[in-house]
């Protein structure tokens, strides 16, 4: 089902959407780029059009929202371990298809590859929705989602498409429905998807990678680069790499197990 949303209406279905989820969308970060005095697209919580950057790509992914950079798994105390209190709430993410098909990732790391999902991640995941943000067409300059097939998505409760004045908006999921009662006008809208990047990337035979890959000297050359700063981790959705920290206990908290964000680097 489509409609069409001025700004004030849509602001007034983002105000709906709050009183039930967390909203999350790509928006300005001020004085978080490479200067002080620099801004950067990532993610944050949004509570009006005014708020969310659709024109522009992101710096950041979204996948802290489900994987966090850093997470208790449990406390020790007198002499037991127990899990923190679970204070969760239900989450409305805006994201393009690429992150997506990022998520679909860990999905597959955290879920489906081992007999037993992730607890942490899975109760996060299960409270998941996504609007999709349509693309401009032929995506950024630096896109190039249509040789890595990532460019099309279906998973998604929701899509939305930035139009002079305000948006359109696509609703799939039938508990989105109510949040629109009274606002804005039936139209027929689906979300067009990339067809063409300005970068097209010709990706190696499966067939042809082996082990002997593993020496060519390409990465050697990344290693010469990598400077450690975890940035890889930090932009890449696809990013699963985490290590575990054990916190000895303080006056104020008992001692605990963190998982903890950390970077893919090459000896």
């Amino acid at each position: 089902m489509g409609f069409q949303l001025t700004t004030t209406e849509f602001d007034a279905f983002l105000g709906r959407a709050g009183a039930g989820f967390q909203v999350w969308g790509p928006a300005r970060l001020p004085r978080s780029g490479r200067h002080s005095d620099q801004e950067v697209i990532g993610y944050r919580q949004i509570a009006a059009h005014a708020d969310l950057v659709l024109d522009r790509k992101s710096f950041f992914s979204p996948k802290e929202l489900l994987f966090p950079v850093r997470e208790v798994l449990f406390e020790f105390q007198d002499g037991e371990a127990r899990e923190p209190a679970n204070a969760l709430q239900p989450q409305l993410i805006f994201l393009r298809a690429c992150d997506l098909h990022g998520i679909d990732r860990l999905d597959t790391l955290f879920l489906r590859n081992d007999p037993e999902p992730d607890f942490y991640y899975e109760r996060r995941r299960k409270l998941v929705k996504f609007i999709l943000v349509e693309c401009p067409a032929g995506g950024f300059d630096s896109c190039f989602c249509v040789s890595m097939g990532t460019n099309r998505a279906d998973d998604y409760a929701a899509a939305v498409k930035a139009i002079p004045g305000g948006v359109l908006l696509q609703v799939r999921d039938p508990e989105l429905l109510p949040l629109l009662s009274g606002l804005g006008a039936a139209v027929e809208f689906a979300p067009a998807f990339v067809e063409a990047n300005k970068i097209l990337v010709n990706l190696p035979d499966p067939e042809k990678l082996t082990p002997e890959m593993f020496g060519d000297p390409l990465w050697k050359e990344y290693t010469k680069r990598c400077i450690g700063c975890g940035r890889c981790n930090t932009s890449c959705v696809t990013c699963s790499c985490f290590n575990m920290q054990d916190v000895p206990a303080s006056p104020e908290k008992p001692a605990q197990r963190r998982r903890n964000w950390t970077g893919c680097h090459l000896d």
